[in-house]
């Protein structure tokens, strides 16, 4: 039976231009590296702390909220605040599914 440990949420690789905003009104283009129902993975150029509260532009959501799970060597990794269908930031009007990194199909 596997451990919660191993329980990652699956998560899509991309290649997407964002921006991030933080410490109230700062904003910072990004590139978002993969996304996940549960958060995010991007280049950044500003060092933000873990636990700082900011929000992404996502495709078809706008601003999400988030917080910052860590910042490393140019690039953050980010929690949403609430679970967010990724699937709308991904699909191209028309499709009705998209692949995973590891190639599992999901459908909406």
């Amino acid at each position: 039976m596997p451990s919660l440990v191993d329980r990652k949420p699956k998560r899509v690789d991309v290649a997407m231009i964002s921006r991030i905003r933080y410490r109230g009104m700062l904003s910072v283009d990004v590139l978002i590296r993969d996304l996940a129902f549960t958060g995010f993975r991007a280049d950044c150029d500003v060092a933000l702390q873990p636990g700082e509260h900011v929000s992404i532009d996502l495709p078809a959501f706008g601003l999400v909220p988030a917080k910052v799970a860590w910042c490393k060597d140019g690039e953050v990794g980010g929690l949403f605040e609430s679970v967010v269908d990724i699937r709308y930031c991904v699909l191209k009007p028309g499709e009705s599914s998209f692949f995973t990194s590891t190639r599992r199909r999901v459908t909406l």
